[in-house]
């Protein structure tokens, strides 16, 4: 069976020449300091520079299919996330980040390692050649680490990845919880938060944690447990919910439900020991392919972004900024580094993402998007104004005005400085993943 499952994996699918001949374009804009076009050093070290009575502690929800659409904050009229717009208007929004690949497993991957999971082939964490990674995850050294979710983590060899890569890793998961399951999923979000609180409360006080808590229901079959204390199902018609992205009344009413357990959960995470000095960063793993959302630009459907475009939310009472929102394009890759900066660690980050708490004015930052047209594989590129793609040979390029009306046209020809730019850097971020990844 693993002879079976594995064989498709024997091939490399990488080109270490074409990975050379871009790496003097993404060393300048990681700004390598010690840049190496031969051994392909990407490494840059950041040292310490924070002082904490007490080292923060860092709690990551990955909040299952949610897409930037959702958010009332960015205009959806439907109010299916009244306590993510809280949290919002108390914390940072970044309201253009981006998954690199639509799927959980490959979300999952991206958020350890900082390297877009492009492979071709099922995900990276299945592949036994190249499920082994980096993690600045590992330069937490003081932390006590957790990874809790609902259900099985033997979905997608996840498991065995996070061990892997995690130093001295906890995970929690449906076997070690003591709720029922609600589904295939495992337990509800509700039971998932309480006991990932449990936990919280738990721990030695004398180390910082940190957690990665990985929400699954709001996910097909949508299943809503029986009395959950303050919320009612809104029998609304599909004909109201589908202008607002919804693809049903029940997908509308998970969404509801996922945003009522997180809100749940901080009201009794701040009466807790643990809250004044956690940083809680909450992001979509990618969104859905349902109707338009007619508050959104029409490209974010056309152009199939609604499915990589997912919010980015920071919070935590010690936010020295609070109620921002940023418009810089960041991608997942950029999370970790992020996080690294919010807990003043010295690490060494040799991924494909910046932090982003740390990009200079007007510092160009750009996001890779992998998906496929009419069956063909693409790869594309998200800028601040355009978005262009192209098929994985470099062929069938199109390049695509973000900020203008209407059904998106290609406009290549209008900007041939621009459509250069942009072909080379995302050949230069997709070939770059491909050649990271081994």
């Amino acid at each position: 069976l693993y002879y079976n499952d594995t064989r498709r994996f024997a091939k490399d699918d990488y080109n270490l020449d074409i990975a050379q001949e871009y790496y003097p374009q993404l060393s300048n804009y990681f700004s390598i300091n010690y840049a190496d076009s031969i051994d392909m050093n990407y490494g840059r070290s950041f040292s310490n520079t924070t002082s904490f009575n007490e080292q923060p502690n860092i709690v990551i929800i990955f909040l299952e299919s949610v897409g930037a659409n959702r958010l009332t904050a960015l205009g959806n009229p439907l109010d299916a996330t009244p306590n993510l717009d809280r949290i919002i208007e108390d914390g940072i929004l970044f309201n253009r980040f981006y998954v690199p690949f639509i799927g959980t497993a490959r979300s999952v991957f991206t958020m350890v390692t900082g390297i877009p999971d492009v492979a071709r082939i099922k995900t990276s964490s299945r592949n036994p050649r190249i499920n082994r990674q980096y993690s600045i995850i590992n330069d937490f050294v003081d932390y006590e680490k957790h990874y809790i979710m609902g259900g099985s983590a033997g979905w997608a060899n996840i498991r065995g990845f996070l061990q892997l890569n995690i130093h001295d890793l906890t995970i929690t998961e449906l076997d070690d919880l003591n709720s029922p399951r609600l589904d295939v999923w495992g337990v509800s979000d509700h039971d998932l938060f309480k006991e990932s609180h449990q936990i919280f409360e738990n721990l030695d006080k004398k180390k910082p944690f940190f957690a990665i808590i990985q929400t699954a229901t709001n996910h097909r079959p949508y299943s809503i447990p029986k009395n959950v204390k303050g919320f009612q199902i809104k029998n609304l018609s599909k004909e109201q919910v589908t202008p607002a992205g919804f693809n049903s009344v029940d997908q509308y009413n998970a969404m509801r439900l996922l945003d009522h357990a997180v809100g749940e959960y901080f009201s009794y995470a701040k009466n807790s020991n643990y809250y004044d000095n956690t940083i809680f960063f909450l992001f979509g793993d990618h969104g859905t392919s349902d109707p338009w959302a007619e508050h959104m630009p029409l490209s974010d459907y056309e152009l199939s972004l609604r499915s990589y475009h997912v919010p980015l939310i920071i919070y935590g009472s010690g936010l020295k900024e609070k109620g921002v929102i940023s418009s810089d394009i960041s991608m997942l890759p950029d999370l970790m580094p992020t996080v690294a900066g919010f807990a003043g660690i010295s690490y060494h980050n040799q991924t494909l993402g910046h932090d982003l708490m740390s990009l200079k004015d007007n510092q160009e930052s750009y996001a890779l998007i992998v998906g496929k047209d009419r069956g063909y594989p693409t790869i594309g590129i998200v800028g601040k104004q355009y978005y262009l793609t192209m098929y994985h040979d470099g062929t069938n390029i199109k390049l695509y005005d973000l900020q203008s009306l209407g059904s998106p046209n290609d406009i290549k020809g209008n900007h041939p400085d621009v459509t250069m730019h942009y072909s080379r850097l995302v050949q230069a971020l997709y070939e770059t993943s491909k050649y990271m990844l081994y």
